[in-house]
């Protein structure tokens, strides 16, 4: 007769085992499906006559001004008569980080409007919104871009003709980096793990007409907007989320597999986590809030035509070191309470061959993907091996959504200073593989299939986790490319 302990640590290990493999599923699907949904020539370009109107909302907040000039200025030379750029500063407290931006717009008062706001609440969702109240009622779309995005001159020609079907509300592109991915720099420890979500997922949701919208670089038709209720800053993917909301009303969207903008990517592995730690988190609140919840209360949390797009938030979810943590700690538990038993090493056989089966999964996926990207073979396994350090990264930011409703929005650090948060994270993720060596030697005695599982997640954690914080970017010069 197992103890109540033991039965607890199976459940969490076929808990955690379900929902790993659930995802390793749909994963596997997006890559069975990759050679049918991946483009193989460019998006055709739309001819529009009679071209509607089109706000830009750039929401800023203590933004380097020479890097939101950059953006301004290639929005200057957008090929479209028919366009207003509406930019929004959020609480800077710092005059010269926003005087010069304004007095560009200033220059340019027919194109370009600025505002200044402080102590403005949303954080990036409360900057759209205030300028969604600053544009003419008269405009009927909405394009928002980021401040340090350089915006490709033909881009509203080539996504606006989208809108001539009126059921489709959302049209998105991918974005780019600045700089060529091929360069063997930091940026090749990360290209393909942001193509991991652009190339599998998104081409696969637009077949389905389910693409969401990723919080840039996308066209929005304002009805939709207003009618799902506008952006919402509790959630830290306000992009996400409003993209639920705008579907369930019944619209569409649509992904055009083509970069027109081209942004900085995080310089450093510190930022890089960062930026996912807010991702996750938000992905976490999004299936809490909106899969999770109703389901548990007996509705259906998304219409069916829109299951496809439960997968989303799961991309970057990792549960998997949650289970492990947890299994473990009712193996420790019960070896020195007594009530250790043969069923410990059940659930922590379990979880090893869960985690097998999910790294053979992202080894398949990483070099079908990195076939697709032409990437190189090096290039693959350190975006496989920064995958896989991701884990500890994001199973911390799950752990911190199911405690903590909401966080504050923190912007990723793209230059060559880290942010404090950043530096906290990092510290993190070395206290989690130091613990989850420990625990490995701790248990190698008592219980193999254990220590190989805590073992193994150390080490991997640790490959990216223990390397210094700028990769292997050499300068600040070429971090601008």
């Amino acid at each position: 007769m197992y103890s109540a302990l033991e039965l607890i640590a199976i459940l969490i290990a076929l808990a955690g085992a379900v929902l790993t493999l659930a995802n390793r599923t749909a994963k596997s699907w997006l890559l069975l499906n990759l050679k049918k949904s991946y483009p193989s020539t460019a998006f055709p370009s739309f001819a529009v006559h009679d071209q509607p109107w089109v706000a830009f909302h750039l929401a800023i907040s203590n933004e380097d001004p020479r890097v939101v000039l950059e953006t301004l200025q290639s929005l200057e030379r957008v090929a479209y008569d028919n366009y207003v750029v509406v930019v929004v500063d959020n609480n800077t407290a710092d005059m010269s980080l926003w005087l010069p931006i304004r007095q560009f717009c200033d220059k340019r008062p027919i194109r370009f409007k600025f505002f200044h706001v402080e102590s403005l609440g949303g954080y990036k969702a409360g900057a759209l919104n205030y300028a969604l109240d600053r544009t003419p009622t008269e405009i009927e779309y909405i394009s928002i871009v980021d401040a340090d995005t350089e915006v490709a001159p033909i881009f509203l020609k080539e996504t606006i003709g989208h809108f001539t079907d009126k059921d489709v509300a959302i049209v998105q592109t991918p974005l780019g980096f600045k700089s060529d991915p091929s360069v063997e720099t930091f940026r090749s420890w990360i290209f393909l793990i942001y193509r991991y979500f652009l190339s599998l997922y998104m081409p696969n949701a637009d077949i389905r007409r389910c693409a969401p919208f990723i919080g840039a670089m996308g066209v929005l038709r304002r009805s939709s907007l207003e009618e799902a209720g506008r952006w919402n800053g509790y959630y830290l993917t306000e992009d996400l989320e409003l993209s639920i909301r705008i579907l369930r009303f019944g619209y569409k969207s649509r992904f055009i597999p083509r970069s027109y903008g081209f942004s900085m990517p995080p310089n450093s592995f510190r930022s890089f986590k960062t930026q996912h730690y807010r991702w996750n988190f938000g992905n976490v609140q999004v299936i809490r809030d909106h899969i999770l919840k109703p389901f548990l209360l007996g509705n259906p949390p998304l219409p069916n035509k829109l299951l496809a797009l439960a997968i989303c938030p799961g991309i970057y979810l990792n549960v998997y070191l949650l289970s492990l943590l947890c299994v473990a700690a009712a193996f420790f538990v019960g070896r020195y309470s007594g009530q250790s038993g043969p069923a410990l090493d059940i659930a922590a056989w379990i979880l090893l061959l869960t985690g097998l089966i999910e790294l053979l999964g992202d080894i398949t996926a990483f070099l079908v993907l990195g076939t697709a990207e032409r990437a190189s073979p090096t290039a693959v396994c350190k975006n496989l091996a920064s995958w896989w350090a991701l884990g500890l990264n994001n199973a911390l930011s799950t752990a911190h959504a199911l405690l903590r409703p909401t966080i504050p929005f923190r912007v990723t650090p793209k230059g060559s200073r880290e942010s404090r948060s950043a530096s906290s994270a990092r510290l993190g993720e070395l206290s989690l593989v130091t613990l989850l060596a420990c625990l490995s030697v701790f248990s190698a005695g008592d219980s193999p299939p254990l220590a190989a599982s805590l073992g193994a997640a150390a080490i991997i954690g640790g490959i990216v986790s223990l390397m210094p914080s700028d990769g292997s970017l050499p300068s600040e010069e070429c971090a601008n490319e």
